[in-house]
């Protein structure tokens, strides 16, 4: 997913006079990272960004961004998995006559919502219905089916023999067997 958000900063601004502009994204992982400064800032826009009130980006604390008709992209891996879920852009302005625009891009990789079903995620996220997914993968309903005939018949039973023989006499019985062994058990 990708987010925008732009900031004028009104010439001159001070440092102790901040422009702010808050960007609100979704939870997941910040993969990239773009800074437009339009031709005419020339270095006398200064740009960064924090979340919860601590700098981001640049990475070194009391640093800012700035540079004229260039974009500077980053490629990164921050992660966006709780509140708040948004980033302050901050900037001042050394021009004494011109206001500069700077235009903040990010690419976010959507994190996944554990509340849902592997079902209901592959619908969300694919343009595919079930069966046809399905139709796209036919190894999965084997796959899937082997999967719950492991556990019907060779964990659960195992499982009940615990309850009924004791765990002491089931290590020294399985703990040398590899797992396909048991599971033909």
């Amino acid at each position: 997913m990708q987010f925008q958000e732009s900031v004028r900063i009104e010439g001159p601004t001070l440092i102790t006079a901040l422009q702010k502009v808050d960007l609100k994204v979704t939870a997941g992982v910040v993969t990239h990272l773009a800074i437009e400064f339009p031709a005419g800032c020339a270095g006398l826009a200064h740009l960064r960004i924090l979340r919860g009130g601590y700098q981001v980006w640049p990475v070194d604390i009391g640093e800012w961004f700035t540079s004229d008709d260039h974009v500077i992209e980053i490629d990164t891996h921050y992660p966006m998995l709780d509140h708040p879920l948004q980033f302050r852009i901050e900037g001042y302005n050394e021009d004494e006559t011109n206001y500069h625009v700077l235009t903040v891009r990010l690419e976010l990789t959507e994190a996944l919502d554990p509340t849902l079903s592997l079902i209901e995620t592959l619908e969300a996220r694919l343009p595919l219905t079930t069966s046809e997914l399905i139709g796209v993968l036919p190894g999965i309903h084997e796959q899937t089916e082997a999967l719950f005939t492991l556990i019907d018949k060779g964990i659960i039973p195992i499982l009940h023999s615990i309850d009924e023989t004791g765990k002491e006499s089931l290590e020294e019985k399985y703990a040398s067997k590899p797992l396909s062994e048991i599971a033909t058990i």
